[in-house]
């Protein structure tokens, strides 16, 4: 089988490999903050029980920071101040939520929090890439 996508020669592999995990951070940010956006109500317990001081601000303001940061991250435009900030808020999580647990994830283990994170820092130092409206705009920021 040829997959055409993965065959891509010379500098467009680096630019390929950027927007694909873009775009899979950016739905996962999506995917998770939009609950938080929608029916904050649901995780305010679980904020205040974990110590996150006023949950009923940080709700709201963790589910938009988490849809807005995914939204910039598929899009390629602002990606150095939304890895920065996804990648914070992502180590807080690990902490905060995960932190007691340990590693693993199965354990309910910081491991997701901080893989989230970890490539949230990569995108932010790497840039957007040839293929982000950052490039198209002739903005900087797709080559951090």
């Amino acid at each position: 089988m040829n997959f055409p996508i993965l065959n891509i020669a010379g500098t467009h592999r680096h630019d390929v490999a950027l927007l694909l995990i873009r775009i899979m951070l950016g739905v996962v940010f999506i995917v998770h903050g939009l609950p938080k956006v929608m029916a904050s109500g649901m995780f305010v317990g679980f904020f205040g029980s974990i110590g996150i001081p006023m949950p009923e601000l940080m709700v709201p303001l963790v589910g938009v920071i988490e849809v807005l940061g995914g939204a910039l991250l598929i899009a390629g435009v602002m990606t150095n101040a939304a890895g920065w900030v996804l990648a914070f808020t992502m180590l807080v999580a690990a902490v905060a939520a995960h932190g007691k647990a340990g590693f693993n994830i199965m354990n309910g283990g910081y491991e997701y929090a901080l893989t989230l994170a970890v490539m949230c820092v990569a995108i932010a130092h790497l840039g957007a890439g040839k293929f982000s409206l950052s490039r198209k705009c002739g903005n900087v920021d797709a080559d951090a």
